[in-house]
């Protein structure tokens, strides 16, 4: 199949002679690279403010507490007229 002027590539009109070059992927490599120093500053933070960070359980206090039924608004029966 011979190809003739304008050569329709990928959407594209290219005029003969002329070749199109693909990107090395720099929005890719860009993308990536602003992912690892996002996750290299949590890190850092992390490290920083939480790591050192203790947090006493008491056994007796968690189970009142997850047994604990608040009473709101929507819990409370409400009359209704029909």
């Amino acid at each position: 199949m011979m190809l003739t002027w304008p050569v329709l590539l990928n959407g594209l009109f290219l005029q003969q002679g002329m070749c199109m070059k693909t990107p090395s992927r720099p929005p890719v490599r860009k993308l990536a690279w602003a992912v690892v120093i996002k996750l290299l500053l949590l890190t850092a933070i992390w490290w920083c403010f939480l790591a050192g960070q203790k947090v006493e359980v008491d056994a007796e206090q968690a189970s009142r507490h997850l047994l604990m039924h608040p009473t709101t608004d929507s819990n409370k029966e409400q009359a209704h007229d029909f």
